[in-house]
């Protein structure tokens, strides 16, 4: 599918709070109506202009039903070969081809509703899907790659609507220098386009032995209140249980 196309639509899906518009005109003119109806011919006037809102409503309703917007279904296989573009990207960028590494890479993928440094404020949108679940607009995707003696990792933040990867980091560690991995509870600083503050976060962390760490923020406790829906598996608990065991391997070797 054309790029263009597919933002277009993209747009779409995640844009529907233009349905407000229709359904505020639909309320105001049924109220309209229902308060002049008791005052007969005087209120005619008044019942002429409820009528065109309701139908105007009715119209912008079914207008944006149609809007040929795509399904969770379309929008979920969009993301997955997103990501098997990112994936070739990291092998590109770490200089590690697939013949080197043991098993499948491992990706993290956690949304992103705040401000972000090249991304467009308008792309920090979510949606809940039919099946109650939340596609987001924008991701921060990390991938690591599990070589025979170390470990890389490639990191962006990933406009989905525009289909493009912003602030890449590359970054590899030998296996005797990595000190732990895990999930934690963490404090943030993240604000929202609309000035409202994130201050509570779970976070993914790698730590070596110079000090130096990957964090990503993998669950902000308020999405779930925000979007009232279900937010979907990062992928961070999964990557965390293959690298604790990769380490054991190495480390008991």
């Amino acid at each position: 599918m054309d790029a263009q196309l597919r933002r277009q639509q993209l747009k779409r899906y995640f844009l529907t709070y233009k349905l407000k518009t229709p359904l505020i005109m639909i309320v105001v003119g049924w109220l309209i109506s229902k308060v002049t109806y008791p005052h007969g011919l005087s209120g005619l006037g008044n019942i002429a202009v409820a009528m065109i809102l309701v139908g105007a409503g009715w119209i912008a309703y079914q207008v944006w039903l149609h809007n040929n917007a795509p399904s969770d279904e379309t929008v979920d296989q969009w993301l997955e070969d997103d990501l098997k573009d990112l994936i070739r990207a990291a092998h590109e960028k770490t200089d590690l081809l697939p013949e080197h590494m043991i098993g499948t890479p491992l990706v993290i993928r956690s949304p992103i509703l705040w401000l972000t440094h090249g991304i467009d404020n308008t792309d920090l949108v979510f949606k809940k899907g039919k099946d109650k679940y939340v596609r987001f607009g924008v991701y921060n995707v990390t991938i690591f790659i599990l070589a025979e003696h170390l470990l890389a990792s490639y990191r962006c933040d990933y406009d989905f609507i525009r289909k493009v990867a912003l602030n890449e980091t590359t970054r590899e560690y030998h296996y005797r220098d990595i000190v732990s991995v895990n999930t934690e509870e963490s404090s943030t600083n993240y604000t929202l386009p609309d000035g409202q503050r994130l201050i509570k976060a779970q976070s993914f962390r790698l730590s070596v032995a110079s000090g130096e760490n990957i964090r990503i923020t993998i669950e902000v406790h308020q999405f779930k209140t925000m979007t009232r829906g279900e937010i979907p598996s990062t992928g961070a608990e999964a990557a965390v249980k293959v690298i604790r065991n990769m380490l054991r391997d190495k480390k008991n070797a």
